[in-house]
């Protein structure tokens, strides 16, 4: 595919940087896709891809150094195909898990004339845009509306540190509506690619114990953590004031992370938040209450039973644990004493944690 010669230098000109820079399963992997050789040291493997960058330069195939440049920016993967399969939910995110390497129904690149004959390895089979089966767990706090990136992959990095980089643009429609809509946030969202699956569900969302995340160059300073040994207590990070909103600007968000023996998976989502005040003002329009027949059915079974002690009982009016007085008085209908507790104060502490 013939273009912009300058163009074709500046991409070629990018990948090779980018090569660079990479660590060496990426490399390897590259390699691997590319058709080439993939033992030796490190230099030996950019010494490689480089041949093969300049190789493409030269016959101006825009095509091959853009995916190359994919490649490079998504640890040796094959580009996405294109999909006309109808997408599913949009609060599902992209398995991270290698699908079956097969060689049928893939369009294999033409390698380059001239270039030395090494072992093909089975090409991988391209993920496919569209969103899997893969769900958070649902929170009553945070509705994910749309997926505005792709699943980041942040690969292990038990020894050292590893940064990467990646692009947010909001289109028209949906900056119009965050700034009319004060609820909708723009969060980032990740997981343990362990918990991940094509029929996973409930995951729950957790980052690198030590992260550190800049959005066009502002550090976010946001926790990342959750209750000490409670999974499913980290909540997503907002980054909606870090980001610019105006129709198709590159929002670039480098991420930096180390001392990790797990992979995790990290994307940006649109998100329409409520508050536990919105919440609570719900729970007292289209609650269920318990009718007062029922309390006192409950209250006669009790003082039938011959093993307990008929006795008088105190019922308080303050919340057993902030001791404040009780707005909106609630109880689980499975609970079996009477004694409330506020129903405002409960949805504060379950957003806090």
């Amino acid at each position: 595919m013939a273009s912009d010669p300058a163009r074709l230098r500046d991409l070629a000109s990018f990948v090779d940087r980018k090569i660079k820079s990479l660590i060496n399963n990426d490399l390897k992997e590259i390699c691997r896709q590319e058709g080439l050789q993939v033992s030796g040291v490190k230099a030996a493997l950019q010494k490689r891809i480089s041949e093969v960058i300049a190789h493409h330069l030269r016959k101006n195939d825009l095509e091959a150094l853009e995916r190359l440049r994919y490649r490079a920016e998504h640890q040796g993967r094959t580009p996405p195909a294109q999909s006309h399969q109808p997408s599913l939910a949009r609060d599902t995110i992209t398995p991270i898990s290698p699908a079956p390497h097969t060689t049928a129904g893939m369009p294999a690149y033409p390698r380059p004339a001239g270039m030395p004959q090494y072992h093909q390895a089975p090409a991988a089979r391209a993920a496919a845009p569209s969103r899997a089966s893969v769900k958070f767990r649902e929170s009553p706090f945070y509705q994910i509306r749309e997926a505005l990136t792709l699943t980041k992959e942040l690969s292990e990095m038990p020894h050292n540190r590893h940064s990467l980089d990646e692009k947010v643009y909001l289109s028209e429609p949906i900056c119009t509506s965050l700034k009319a809509d004060p609820s909708l946030r723009i969060m980032l969202y990740c997981a343990t690619t362990s918990t991940l699956g094509p029929y996973a569900f409930n995951v729950d969302i957790a980052f690198p114990s030590q992260i550190e995340v800049k959005i066009n160059g502002d550090e976010v300073r946001k926790s990342f953590k959750g209750l000490k040994n409670k999974p499913g207590t980290t909540k997503p990070v907002d980054i909606t004031d870090l980001i610019r909103k105006v129709p198709s600007y590159q929002n670039i968000i480098h991420v930096t992370y180390a001392l990790t023996k797990e992979r995790f998976s990290l994307m940006v989502n649109l998100v329409k938040v409520t508050s536990a005040n919105d919440l609570a003002t719900r729970l007292k329009q289209t609650g269920s209450r318990i009718p007062k027949d029922t309390v006192l059915r409950e209250m006669a079974a009790k003082a039938q039973d011959p093993d307990i002690v008929a006795t008088s009982t105190v019922m308080s009016l303050k919340d057993p644990i902030s001791t404040m007085r009780i707005n909106i008085p609630c109880r689980s209908n499975v609970c079996s004493h009477n004694q409330c507790f506020d129903g405002s104060y409960f949805l504060q502490l379950q957003e806090q944690a």
